[in-house]
């Protein structure tokens, strides 16, 4: 785990177990978690404090390599007009679009403008983001405010689905959070896998299981 002092909060990289990130099938690489003592933008909207969970397939050098500068969220502009870059619409889940906040170090957010947090400004409790970088979809992140958790949830949310996936895998139908009694923690999590097979691929898994 490598964890750093970021902006307002606290950020810190885990990597997944070897057995999910050697398995062909499996899209995601690692982790990036945020701790927003404040929030972030848009205000009113999820100005309260909240985690942010970033499973990523876009690969850490990658990542790493998106720099600060002047445009949108301080991001440099180079990388800006390429975590903007246009997404084949067969490949963004119905209702998500970019806003524009593409940021660095991270990549740019589609944002789903009917959800709750929208439609019932300060009802924002837990919602789904998905992160895109060069045209294609980068990252799953839910995000879930410290008030959520606190409630000790144990609940799932069904994900809006593209219609297409431009790499054949495994993908979630949902994500939960839970809070766990017996340990007095917390667990976040996609669930629910399903394999995909990139259009004309004629992928299929490389394992039943």
């Amino acid at each position: 785990m490598v964890g750093m002092e970021c902006m307002g909060g606290h950020e810190s990289v885990l990597f997944l177990p070897d057995v999910a990130v050697n398995d062909p099938d499996m899209p995601f690489e690692w982790m990036l978690i945020n701790w927003n003592t404040m929030g972030h933008a848009p205000p009113g909207v999820y100005t309260y404090p909240h985690f942010d969970f970033h499973f990523y397939s876009l690969d850490l050098a990658t990542r790493n390599s998106i720099d600060a500068g002047p445009c949108a969220l301080l991001i440099d502009c180079d990388d800006y007009d390429v975590a903007t870059a246009p997404i084949p619409p067969q490949f963004i889940p119905t209702d998500y679009q970019s806003l524009g906040a593409a940021e660095v170090a991270m990549g740019d957010h589609l944002i789903d403008l009917s959800g709750h947090e929208f439609t019932d400004p300060g009802s924002f409790d837990h919602t789904w983001i998905y992160g895109a970088w060069d045209g294609e979809i980068a990252f799953y992140e839910p995000m879930i405010t410290r008030q959520y958790l606190l409630s000790e949830p144990d609940t799932c949310v069904p994900l809006k689905l593209p219609s297409e996936w431009a790499t054949s895998g495994y993908y979630p139908l949902e994500y939960c959070m839970r809070y766990r009694p017996n340990r007095d923690d917390y667990t976040v999590s996609m669930e629910s896998f399903v394999y995909r097979a990139a259009p004309g691929s004629g992928d299929s898994p490389s394992h039943d299981d």
